[in-house]
């Protein structure tokens, strides 16, 4: 059989420093990250990756790139020294503990948790530029996105706090190991001119209503200014949005004691833990504020929970995450199409200078996590005339009371010939048989890829078996965890 050269693995929603990640350690016994040691879970995927690695094609002198497609580092619900540490367990496991590194470099793609990561690194790239340009009297407006379609390492961003922890590990080793990670967001998208065949990575928090909601409260305040809705360029949808991205799901859940946030967080998992916590903030703000032409206290506390409720709800329920009848609701559906049908088309022939029906003709493969639950499948999607294959990379995260296997983790291999091949690894709660799935290859029969990876999940069931059992035991300690909490 043909061996495959493997060129992307991607995986995302690690969450790294998140104690409800399964790729977090915890101490024994205590639902608190033990950073000095990677997760059991880490270590047997890592096994895993290098059965499969290094048997592919001229391995190890080429070596696949990890794709990290958001979330990689959890900045909302964990403090930033914890997930830094983290993360370098990470690094160690898949970089310095193995007979080779598994992989050449790191494209980090950032989502919603990590989008800190893109504003440092996206901040100190627009320093470093208008200080090598100080002959001009005028700065640029700052952009909010990089080239989804690099053409040479210009085009990729360094983040500080990524590089710092990659150099903390490579010095403290004293190796010499050279370990490139490289930012870009929020798309990078791969580009076959030979097949006209595109693959679109991007995490998949612009697929979600709540991340528009500036561009939203723009259009109501201001109605009279006309702006489409969603915004079809992708710079405007950062430019508008990012400073309360960046608030919400970078910064607050870092300030003063961030674990209380997560505990907010965790809280509205039940409804005994909603009432509570809607019942206490009401209390609180009926005492400290005084509502004008609402006399007393009780009334003041009847209002606000109403009030409350209703922003409980969009939290809890609202998030595409949360929504466990189905693996994409129609919703984040119907974004996702938009997203694909104008933004990724408009960027594609605006860095590519492809006409209309160029693009419209070419086959486009999408990969996304975000929602932590993995799905493959095949969509028409105007105006491109073929069908668009669609793959959800899952998370790594296991934070409800009952663990359920609409959620899981998927990684999704791409070879040198742009095969794109899913690998689903886990459903929670549930052992199931490991099985790769390819959305319709041009030919119409599995690719190459495909029956290597089925070949490789029948060769390795000893370490299969291992990696199935510690995750789901991991994954039952922390809803045990969070079932106590909350009840």
């Amino acid at each position: 059989m043909k061996t495959p050269g493997l060129k992307y693995i991607c995986l995302s929603d690690l969450h790294l420093g998140e104690e409800d990640s399964l790729l977090t350690n915890l101490y024994k016994n205590k639902h608190k990250a033990d950073t000095s040691k990677p997760s059991p879970v880490i270590l047997l995927l890592k096994d895993f990756f290098y059965r499969i690695i290094k048997d592919s094609d001229k391995f190890p002198e080429k070596k696949p790139t990890l794709i990290i497609l958001g979330d990689g580092l959890d900045l909302a619900l964990s403090y930033t020294n914890t997930s830094v540490m983290a993360f370098e367990r990470f690094i160690e496991t898949f970089f310095c503990n193995s007979e080779e590194p598994l992989f050449n470099e790191i494209i980090y793609i950032p989502g919603n948790h990590d989008h800190h990561i893109w504003e440092t690194a996206r901040e100190l790239q627009y320093a470093k530029y208008i200080d090598r340009h100080f002959q001009e009297k005028e700065i640029p407006i700052p952009w909010h996105r990089t080239k989804a379609i690099p053409k040479d390492a210009k085009d990729f961003i360094s983040s500080p706090i990524l590089k710092s922890a990659v150099s903390r590990v490579i010095q403290r080793k004293n190796i010499p190991l050279k370990i490139q990670i490289k930012i870009l967001y929020p798309n990078f998208i791969e580009y076959n001119p030979e097949r006209n065949r595109f693959i679109v990575f991007h995490h998949g928090h612009f697929f979600e209503r709540l991340y528009y909601l500036m561009s939203d409260l723009q259009n109501i305040i201001f109605p009279e200014e006309g702006k489409e809705f969603p915004p079809e360029n992708i710079n405007n949808i950062e430019a508008e949005n990012f400073a309360w991205i960046d608030f919400f799901w970078s910064t607050m859940g870092r300030s003063g004691k961030g674990e209380k946030v997560d505990r907010v967080w965790e809280m509205l998992q039940s409804e005994r833990g909603k009432e509570k916590l809607i019942e206490n903030l009401s209390k609180g703000l009926a005492k400290k504020f005084d509502i004008p032409l609402i006399p007393g206290n009780y009334i003041e506390e009847k209002t606000l929970k109403i009030f409350l409720k209703g922003i409980a709800k969009l939290l809890s329920r609202g998030l595409e995450r949360r929504i466990k009848e189905e693996d994409l609701s129609k919703s984040s559906y119907g974004l996702l199409r938009h997203y694909i049908s104008k933004v990724i088309f408009n960027q594609i022939r605006d860095e590519l200078g492809l006409n209309d029906e160029e693009i419209k003709n070419s086959e486009l493969t999408l990969i996304f996590g975000h929602t932590h639950k993995p799905l493959n499948r095949q969509e028409k999607i105007e105006p491109y005339t073929s069908l668009i294959k669609i793959y959800n990379t899952g998370g790594w995260v296991s934070d409800h009371p009952k663990l359920d296997p609409v959620y899981g983790g998927m990684a999704v291999f791409v070879d040198e010939e742009d095969n794109v091949v899913g690998l689903k690894l886990f459903s929670l709660g549930t052992k199931e048989k490991l099985h790769p799935v390819e959305e319709g290859s041009s030919e119409d029969k599995p690719s190459y890829l495909h029956k290597y990876l089925t070949e490789k999940v029948d060769e390795n069931k000893d370490v299969l078996e291992e990696f199935s059992i510690t995750l789901q035991r991991a994954a039952e300690i922390r809803a045990a965890h969070l079932r106590k909490l909350i009840d």
